[in-house]
């Protein structure tokens, strides 16, 4: 009866009055029949009023709950539906669109619809396709709409559901392109920090860590690893030729052509500028690296075409091989820098690096330590002393002073062994500064002892470069009152053409000194003929080369001849250094050369030893060396 009244509203309300007014009027005429009572009419009436008051009073409350039932009904269902919204919101944070076309089907099906999909068309907002109804919903910031199809009308609150879904997506859609466009940041970002930007090849920091990678796969396989250094020969000349956008469009072929040669296992890289390395691995022997080299240089002997430029592009290349020269990838980048080097002055094109090219080897290194405690201590450092003689008469000339040095450890150190080592660094200076030193003062003491000699020292490239050095020289003449024209100061023409105007100013600033200046190695500099009139030289050195087998069969004198010809034409004076045999000497003063110094005439010595003033046939003279005997040790 109560659901009755739920469903009828009013009806059920005067069913249940009728009901309950025919019980209580049956009840009273069965009490007054079987009791004997009166049966009173208004009583009846009274309570058929009550009851009815009471009916109408219970309809009316099951009415209202009924709609409250209703409305929660309608509220469980939205909660429903927002809840399916936000399990398919939840499923959808793959990012992947799979995923996520798969969560907006599957969400569409559980809110009613029959199917669902996005596109990026706009639809009509409802339109009827083989009676299914299709709905639109726009993806706010999604650039999409979301389409499904509905079997009859829509119902509000689905298309609400539809819409809320959509707004969903778009925020989905809108961090799934957030995160792409991140990827895609990110991942040019690590491409920036690994590859060239100008070639796209690999750069210094992927080379380093492919090469950890490949010497570490080296060890357990056994197949060697090598690094080709490579360095294009005269690509300043394109860039202050053509400017710098033709030599950056020559490094971008270069990289092709590197590229088309070499196998897909190696990496090639560009360190800066117009130097590239190449990694090669899994090599099976370590000629193969010789033969990548070769392979890379034919495909460079090709001309370039640069903007309508056919450019000849030449390299030279280095080559190191891992364990056997490096076991990580900055030691082979320095053995094959070292060997590039040696091939560039060699013209040979490729090297391999060879131990006996490495200036910065751990022995060495630990030699220069060693040389610079000998400069600071009393006892290691010699100068011994040379003597020139004129050859006409036989005149001491003077002397030239050689570095001698006796290693507490090691003994007599070749200065073949430590002064390469010392130029190579700011070490020279210091060296020189204390041979111009000893040098001024035994000068000093001979003229002292009333025997004046002049003492040749010889200058580095690194020193005759330095503007103070004049300045460094005028002291010690004055601290010690040494006439400036007793010292002598021997350079090489290797040294002036390392910085011919810094070079020149200096020569200048020593000539205004009024110390004397020789050019020493004449004939092994690239350019001797031309600086012979510009410098500020008195005097020639022969070097000892062109002189050691002088007088020998087969051997033409003519160059020699030439020399002294032309030194003689512009005021110089010829010394001939290396004379090691009398056949050479009795040439020599034949071809009029005007001084002599070597082996045959008189040993290096030290200063007590040193006889000066005999005529050169009293000279003392030591046997003469054999043809493969010693030669002069390196000044």
């Amino acid at each position: 009866m109560l659901e009755g009244a739920l469903r009828a509203e009013m009806r059920g309300a005067l069913l249940t009055w009728v009901a309950l007014s025919a019980g209580y009027l049956a009840r009273d005429l069965w009490a007054s029949g079987r009791y004997d009572l009166p049966f009173y009419a208004d009583s009846v009436t009274f309570r058929m009023g009550i009851i009815g008051i009471v009916a109408a009073t219970t309809g009316s409350l099951f009415r209202r709950l009924r709609r409250s039932a209703e409305s929660l009904e309608r509220r469980l269902a939205e909660v429903s539906v927002l809840r399916q919204v936000a399990v398919a919101a939840r499923r959808m944070t793959s990012l992947d669109e799979d995923v996520i076309a798969a969560e907006i089907h599957a969400a569409a099906v559980n809110l009613g619809f029959h199917r669902a999909g996005l596109s990026l068309a706009d639809g009509p907002t409802t339109t009827e396709v083989h009676k299914l109804v299709h709905v639109t919903a726009p993806c706010p910031g999604g650039d999409a709409s979301l389409h499904a199809w509905h079997d009859g009308p829509v119902p509000a609150d689905r298309q609400e559901a539809l819409e809320l879904l959509a707004a969903q997506i778009g925020a989905v859609l809108v961090n799934a392109r957030r995160y792409t466009e991140r990827q895609q940041f990110e991942e040019a970002l690590r491409a920036a920090a690994l590859h060239d930007a100008l070639t796209g090849l690999a750069n210094r920091s992927l080379l380093a860590d492919r090469a950890t990678q490949a010497l570490a796969a080296a060890e357990r396989s056994g197949r060697p690893v090598a690094v080709l250094l490579l360095d294009l020969d005269r690509f300043k000349e394109v860039n202050d030729t053509f400017g710098h956008g033709y030599g950056d469009t020559l490094l971008i072929q270069v990289a092709i052509r590197l590229g088309s040669v070499l196998r897909g296992s190696d990496t090639a890289a560009r360190l800066g500028g117009d130097e590239f390395a190449v990694l090669a691995v899994d090599l099976a022997d370590p000629t193969d690296a010789r033969r990548t080299a070769e392979r890379i240089v034919a495909a460079l002997q090709e001309p370039f075409s640069v903007h309508g430029v056919l450019l000849d592009v030449e390299a030279s290349i280095g080559v190191a091989i891992g364990g056997a020269h490096g076991h990580d990838i900055d030691t082979l980048l320095r053995c094959a820098d070292i060997a590039m080097y040696a091939a560039k002055r060699a013209g040979t094109t490729v090297e391999e690096y060879d131990a006996a090219l490495d200036d910065h080897t751990p022995q060495r290194v630990a030699l220069l330590g060693d040389l610079r405690r000998a400069t600071e201590v009393d006892d290691q450092l010699h100068l011994h002393y040379q003597p020139k003689y004129a050859m006409d008469d036989g005149r001491l000339m003077g002397v030239e002073a050689l570095l001698r040095w006796d290693h507490p450890t090691r003994g007599a150190v070749s200065p073949a062994d430590f002064i390469p080592v010392a130029e190579g660094t700011s070490l020279i200076h210091t060296v020189t500064a204390w041979v111009l030193s000893h040098a001024v003062d035994q000068a000093a003491q001979w003229k002292a002892a009333g025997r004046p000699v002049q003492v040749a020292v010889n200058l580095s490239a690194r020193c005759l470069l330095d503007q103070g050095l004049p300045a460094d020289v005028a002291a010690l003449l004055e601290q010690s009152g040494l006439e400036p024209h007793l010292l002598r100061l021997e350079i090489t023409e290797s040294a002036v053409i390392a910085d011919p105007a810094r070079a020149t100013n200096v020569l200048a600033q020593l000539e205004t000194l009024g110390v004397p200046l020789s050019l020493d190695d004449f004939g092994t500099g690239y350019s001797s003929m031309s600086y012979l009139q510009r410098l500020p030289v008195d005097e020639l050195k022969i070097d000892r080369s062109f002189v050691t087998h002088l007088g020998s069969a087969g051997t033409d004198s003519a160059l020699v001849r030439a020399v002294i010809e032309l030194a003689h034409s512009i005021g110089l004076t010829v010394v001939a250094e290396g004379v090691e045999t009398e056949a050479a000497l009795t040439l020599l003063r034949d071809l009029g050369c005007d001084i002599a110094q070597g082996f045959y005439l008189a040993m290096p010595v030290a200063p007590t030893e040193l006889v000066i003033g005999p005529s050169l046939t009293a000279a003392p003279r030591p046997p003469v060396a054999p043809t493969t005997g010693r030669r002069p040790a390196p000044r």
